[in-house]
């Protein structure tokens, strides 16, 4: 793992304000890891970061080596063993560690993938309850209401909309309808003022309606 050009530069202070937006956004960006590490004037830090930086490389020497130098300088009584024999350090608490914060981020990565699919199913389900609002030809609507309303020619809407199958049949039931409202209106001319004529736009209305719903 190379150094950023910026800290080539000699700017360490920019640099690790950068690592540090960088980690801000992304936890697992190594290079900015590595940068953090290498400039933090925090031993503690430097060492999270690092044991997080193994983690996602656990074949990186440098890191490794940096972190055992770390900890060795962090230790307070490592100068005061100047007569025992030089024994091996044991990096299984290192070792252990470093599981627990694997185990971690695994946990944290299984609660993010359990919100997802939450989401994703809450979506799912609003969309299976709210009903599709179908589209509606506009003009078929206003042209069958006229010929319908004013002309008694029902299920022009329908022919308009290409249901031309829809259309003739709304129009011979349409010419029945007349029918039947002129007799009853020519008997009774108040019956039909009353009772027909307003009922002979609200037909016109649906059916029109109908006639321009887009399949």
């Amino acid at each position: 793992m190379s150094e950023s050009p910026i800290v080539k530069s000699g700017d360490r202070k920019e640099a690790y304000k950068i690592a540090t937006q960088l980690l801000k956004q992304n936890s697992r960006n190594t290079q900015a890891l590595w940068i953090y590490a290498n400039l933090s004037s925090e031993s503690d830090k430097a060492i999270s970061a690092l044991k997080r930086l193994l983690l996602l490389e656990p074949n990186n020497t440098k890191a490794q080596n940096l972190l055992d130098k770390l900890q060795e300088d962090d230790d307070p009584f490592a100068d005061e063993v100047m007569f025992e024999k030089p024994k091996r350090r044991s990096t299984t608490s290192n070792g252990d560690n470093l599981e627990r914060e694997r185990l971690s981020l695994e946990r944290e990565r299984l609660q993010l993938e359990r919100e997802r699919m939450y989401r994703q199913q809450s979506v799912i389900n609003i969309n299976n309850i709210v009903a599709p609002v179908q589209q509606e030809n506009s003009t078929a609507f206003v042209v069958g209401f006229i010929a319908a309303g004013f002309f008694g020619f029902f299920g022009v809407a329908h022919m308009l909309n290409g249901k031309v199958g829809e259309g003739i049949v709304q129009l011979i039931l349409g010419f029945v309808w007349l029918a039947i409202a002129g007799f009853f209106t020519t008997v009774r001319l108040e019956l039909g003022i009353c009772l027909f004529v307003p009922l002979h736009f609200v037909l016109a209305y649906r059916v029109s309606k109908s006639g321009a719903q887009m399949a």
